[in-house]
């Protein structure tokens, strides 16, 4: 399997999803770091000294801030932050129309290890 290097922040409030995208990410040799909530990622994110080259964050958050809220934030932070919104809600405008939204793009839940592999390796290839 190839490695590619690089340091990605995931945001999902189900753990179980939590858990396996990181070690599906892990795998591949990339840093991860979790978080539980909108709110949680930004803090994340806006902590000095950490620098990620991807954010995915869950769209739909039942209990407080939703992935495009926590998108907003995180821009203010980084208007260059590369950030993704992970949903199962394929008819959301926002999958549609991501780039109104300063989006790098969106991946449609249920998506698999390798859907996932090339959505990292291509932004990583971008940098």
């Amino acid at each position: 399997m190839n490695f590619v290097k690089g340091k990605v922040l995931f945001m999902d409030d189900e753990e179980l999803l939590r858990r396996v995208v990181y070690l599906m990410l892990e795998g591949i040799g990339v840093d991860v770091e979790v978080a539980s909530s909108g709110e949680e990622a930004v803090k994340k994110f806006a902590e000095p000294g950490n620098r990620y080259d991807i954010v995915i964050l869950d769209l739909k958050v039942p209990e407080g801030m939703s992935g495009l809220d926590a998108a907003i934030d995180i821009l203010d932070y980084d208007p260059e932050a590369r950030i993704y919104i992970s949903t199962g809600f394929s008819n959301d405008p926002i999958i549609t129309d991501y780039k109104k939204y300063g989006l790098a793009g969106a991946i449609a839940k249920p998506y698999t290890a390798e859907e996932l592999k090339a959505l990292v390796e291509k932004e990583l290839l971008l940098l």
